[in-house]
């Protein structure tokens, strides 16, 4: 699907700021001495794309052979700066065997180069002096560079040639989302199956026990909780009743909870009206009189706005914080090693999502995009075909798959006799290997590796929630059909159409500070809701976000025109496919 918009080259570095918010930088992590050969900043490569004819997507099996490897006389060197970049000194090994698949399975004398870069502004660097042949990078980022007139170029036939596997096994609509013209453009390397990173609840079973009162299901029933754990003073002298997991996480939890529905989101879209998550349903009314409501009360952490992951988890070792907002990670990142260290705490993730007293369905959350990590591969690439092989290697089967991201079998990790993978590297910071092969998720072997057992001492807590989160509108095959048993959750009605920002995104980093300067206000009760709304909104279009929205609106109209099957209301609110059973795990006392 395309826009039909695209901007200049000259215009390329512009707003690389605005996008500062999108993605994570990615700092340059070494293993161990002895490191690999990694491609060092080098012109770009001469020749052009491979001129394979477009073909009907063959079935997954292995690509057909020829007499003699394309590049045999000149070998291709393919440059990518990928997202992982854990360089460590058997990496070569693993290198090896991939491109000798690549040579005798794809007829393609050719090998991968890695080129690293220190932060997401030099990554964009590497891509705007031809330093690298593709960029693997948030879908945010790889969606403005495809908007770039003359910098990439599509993938179809490369991908429909070498890469039957790959198409097979990932779901169509996140190959759809980075679709150009009707053509393969964007590779994706995975779908987010955690439907959304920070709208999840955690809370102290034991504190519940102690006041009585079961895994809250509502707002209400959690406020409730709340005043009790503060009344009772559970966490002593300091009881902080609820908290977000990190002071940037405030905007984005509990969103999906006051969502609007598909029906009425069209009708604000119709209106020239904002929409976003992000900026819109972190903002309604009755979210904010929530959190204004539990600040004035002292049940919301009155430092959430400052302090820092590491701020907040020292509160929940010292035992004074009762119920977390964070990441699905919470359970058995944060928490799951502080409970081993103090046996008294007992937590449990809420599940189904909380909602609101008498209002069916809102027990719901708000998905973030789709896609999380794509490949890109600019037009002056020699050997785009390379990337394409790279993908339907991994994809290929359940061996590609595990020498990539754990290396080689006996040497790097072997199959212990229960059933899990015991790992033979070294301990940090001298790991042979690392996983710097792997490069696509494929969901097929995500849930066979979920399913190993886990080794003892890695046992995940509330393994129950994992598996209930894993199913959701992200990981159906066919996006337009709900699937029963899945995560309860409301997306926009755009949530699948590829916007590329043109004018708009060098206006994120601005309204970004602005969502979260009125948020912290109207929290604090510095603003009155209603006032403090629509001061934002005067402010918040004033400062850019009227250019935002008409570009979501008009590329959203052009998407809905070629695709007129995701205006199903369904594909973004099914709560008849929901799973509202309670998962919770057994308490560790017994």
């Amino acid at each position: 699907m395309s826009t039909g918009r695209t901007i200049k080259r000259r215009d390329f570095i512009k707003g690389v700021s605005g996008l500062a918010g999108v993605a994570l930088s990615g700092a340059v992590a070494g293993c161990a001495p002895g490191t690999p050969e990694i491609a060092a900043p080098t012109a770009a490569g001469e020749g052009g794309a491979a001129t394979a004819q477009p073909t009907a997507a063959p079935e997954a099996t292995s690509p057909p052979t020829a007499a003699a490897a394309k590049y045999a006389d000149d070998p291709c060197d393919f440059r990518i700066v990928p997202t992982n970049q854990w360089v460590c000194p058997d990496d070569q090994l693993v290198f090896d065997i991939r491109d000798q698949a690549f040579l005798e399975e794809y007829n393609l004398n050719a090998r991968i180069k890695y080129v690293l870069s220190e932060s997401d502004e030099v990554m964009e660097l590497r891509l705007q002096t031809q330093e690298t042949d593709c960029v693997q990078r948030a879908a945010a980022w790889a969606l403005r560079w495809m908007s770039t007139e003359g910098l990439i170029q599509d993938m179809d036939k490369e991908l429909k040639e070498y890469a039957p596997n790959y198409l097979a096994k990932m779901p169509g609509a996140a190959l759809e989302y980075f679709m150009r013209d009707g053509l393969y453009t964007g590779v994706p390397t995975n779908v987010r199956e955690n439907v959304t990173d920070v709208d999840h609840v955690a809370i102290r079973r034991d504190w519940l026990e102690k006041i009585d009162r079961d895994v809250p299901t509502t707002v209400e029933e959690l406020e409730e909780c709340l005043q009790l754990f503060k009344d009772r003073g559970l966490g002593g002298d300091l009881t902080i009743p609820i908290s977000t997991e990190d002071a940037v996480w405030g905007p984005y939890v509990l969103r999906g909870i006051w969502a609007p529905l598909p029906d009425e989101q069209l009708s604000r879209m119709e209106a020239g009206q904002c929409n976003e998550i992000a900026f819109a349903w972190t903002m309604e009314e009755g979210r904010l009189d929530l959190f204004q409501r539990w600040f004035g009360k002292g049940l919301l952490n009155e430092e959430h706005a400052i302090w820092d992951y590491e701020t907040v988890k020292d509160a929940v070792k010292r035992g004074h914080i009762g119920a977390l907002l964070g990441g699905s990670w919470i359970i058995w990142y944060t928490l799951a090693p502080i409970e081993a260290e103090n046996p008294e705490q007992d937590w449990v993730m809420v599940h189904p999502p909380l909602g609101l007293r008498d209002v069916p369905n809102s027990g719901r959350l708000a998905p973030d995009e789709p896609v999380d990590r794509v490949a890109v591969v600019a037009t002056w690439a020699r050997c785009p075909e390379v990337l394409a092989a790279m993908y339907d290697w991994e994809a290929k089967s359940w061996d590609n798959y595990l020498i990539a991201r754990y290396g080689i079998e006996g040497k790097h990790w072997r199959w212990h006799e229960d059933g899990w993978i015991e790992s033979l590297i070294s301990d940090a910071p001298n790991q042979e290997y690392r996983g710097m092969a792997s490069i696509v998720s494929v969901p097929e072997y995500q849930a066979k590796l979920r399913e190993l057992p886990p080794e003892p001492g890695t046992e995940r807590k509330d393994i129950a929630y994992m598996w209930k989160e894993l199913k959701n509108l992200h990981t159906r095959l066919d996006v337009t059909k709900p699937q029963q048993g899945e995560l309860p959750c409301i997306a926009d009605i755009s949530h699948w159409c590829p916007v590329m920002y043109i004018e708009g995104s060098k206006y994120f980093g601005d309204l970004s500070n602005l969502r979260t300067e009125y948020f912290n206000k109207i929290t604090k009760g510095e603003l009155e809701v209603v006032a403090g709304v629509q001061e934002y909104w005067d402010r918040w279009y004033a400062t850019g976000g009227d250019v935002r929205v008409r570009e979501i609106n008009e590329q959203y109209a052009k998407y809905v025109e070629a695709f007129p099957h995701m205006k199903d209301p369904k594909i973004y609110f099914a709560p008849e496919f929901w799973d509202t059973e309670r998962a919770e795990t057994t308490r560790k006392t017994t």
